[in-house]
Formats: C-alpha cells, structure tokens, sequence
C-alpha cells in the first residue's frame, strides 16, 4: 500500500515515514515530471525505503481520532461525532449515527484537541460532502492564529 506525501500550492512535500513516523519537507519544484506522475519512491533517513502517492491540497491533513459533538445551526439538532481526519480549512467526521443533514447546511462543532493542552475547538462549518454517517466540512471563518493552526504544525 502507497502512503500519501501532500504537497502544497507551492510544490512543498510533506513526507512521513511509515516505520519510523519522522517527517520532513521537500521541495519539489524542479520535479515537474513527478507531480505529473504522483507516485514516487522515497527513502527516510532510518533506512525504510517506501511507495507514496502525492497529493495536492491547500492545506494538508492530519489523521485524528478525536471524540467531540455538533449542533445542527438550523433545527438544533445534537449528535456525537469523531473527528477522522482535520486541516486548516476542514475536516472529515464520522457521526455516531444516520442523521438528516444535507449538503450545504451549518453545523456547529465542538471538540478537544489531542495536545498536550486539550486545547478546544468551536468552529462553524459548511457541510461539502456526505457519505453514508461520514461527512466532509469546510470550516467557515477561517483564523490563522488559533490552537488548530499549532496543533497542525
């Protein structure tokens, strides 16, 4: 299986290795035929050579586990989510059950990081995509200077 390294507007690589977990960055640049490819071998510094697929996005995902609640902005219905997966600008949750949301609705979200100080997160987001009891949400008000912008680092 091929681990994903995303890459920023700006051809920057984020790669993490498998076995190790180390990550570094790498500019790709001057690899324009890799980027056209999107699939690359890299090697870590601990030795473990490994497949990836590049991916571009704005702002890169980090893989969460994150135990937290919603408030439906328009009937105020409440549920349990998990946080999946979050970035800068969204986010993909996983509701404790079916639910009557649809695409384009407000959801109010309420979590606690896993730092080292459970920072809390409230956010406001739109709802993009809807896959069975996973959603995906882009976060509405976007502030750079914020717990989630140190956490994503």
């Amino acid at each position: 299986m091929s681990e994903k390294v995303f890459v920023t507007l700006e051809n920057i690589g984020i790669f993490e290795c498998p076995e190790c977990r180390k990550s570094w960055t790498k500019d790709l640049s001057n690899l324009k035929d890799i980027l056209k490819n999107n699939r690359v071998i890299c090697n870590c510094p601990c030795g473990h050579s490994f497949r990836a697929v590049l991916e571009r996005r704005r702002h890169p995902r980090k893989i969460t586990n994150l135990k937290g609640a919603f408030v439906h902005d328009r009937s105020q219905r409440r549920g349990s989510i998990i946080v999946r997966n979050i970035s800068q600008s969204g986010a993909r949750l996983e509701l404790s059950s079916e639910q009557f949301i649809h695409v384009g609705e407000r959801l109010i979200l309420k979590f606690n990081l896993d730092d080292p100080e459970g920072s809390f997160v409230h956010k406001e987001a739109i709802v993009k995509k809807i896959d069975g009891r996973d959603i995906g949400v882009e976060f509405c008000g976007f502030s750079h200077k914020n717990a989630l912008e140190s956490y994503l680092k």
